[in-house]
């Protein structure tokens, strides 16, 4: 194809899916846009996502994002829209947060580190709408371990250190308990709670 038909300096993504498509193993590293860019009903499993001028993934309605490496994107690790499941996922210093959700959607077990690199107040997970499910997830070193803008959500047994929870009202979670420098938790009120999210 010519420069002529499409023009070099059009931005590109690495890899875009039509629908109920999966991309596995892959790696999307430097592109000019978007490193994986899912259709509706698609899979990214066991791939690597950094250094896009985009986010790592973007993942369409009823998408998977399992088992996935995304850091130092410009913007998100992962965008996803509704009804997505983004699960067992390493995000590390992305531009703007870990993790975008908006309604529907599973978070669970991810582990994100030192997001939002950008300047202003970024973090692990930005949760937008309702019926998402925020459940195990570790952050650290960030401006902000979860944030909820939302109303309709469950959070439940996530860690964050230093990093504060920030969750509007109209949600349900775990208890918050801070157990910074204590040592043994058991002493802690409301450490012993199934569903407890820590501050450490």
């Amino acid at each position: 194809m010519s420069s002529r038909a499409r023009p070099l300096a059009t931005p590109l993504s690495g890899i875009i899916t039509a629908a109920a498509s999966q991309v596995r193993g892959c790696v999307a590293v430097g592109n000019g846009a978007v490193g994986i860019s899912l259709g509706a009903r698609s899979q990214a499993l066991d791939c690597q996502c950094s250094n896009n001028t985009g986010s790592g993934v973007f993942v369409s309605d009823g998408g998977d994002v399992s088992r996935c490496e995304l850091n130092n994107n410009v913007r998100e690790g992962v965008f996803a829209n509704n009804g997505c499941k983004i699960v067992d996922c390493n995000l590390r210093e992305n531009g703007l947060d870990g993790i975008r959700v908006g309604w529907s959607c599973s978070v669970l077990r991810n582990n994100t580190n030192g997001n939002g690199t950008a300047a202003g107040t970024q973090g692990g997970i930005l949760v937008i709408g309702s019926a998402n499910r925020i459940e195990g997830n570790n952050h650290s070193y960030e401006d902000r371990g979860v944030l909820v803008s939302g109303a309709g959500n469950i959070i439940l047994k996530n860690t964050a250190n230093s990093a504060p929870f920030q969750i509007a009202a109209g949600n349900s979670h775990g208890p918050l308990i801070t157990v910074a420098n204590v040592g043994d938790i058991t002493g802690v009120a409301g450490a012993n709670h199934p569903w407890a999210n820590f501050i450490y």
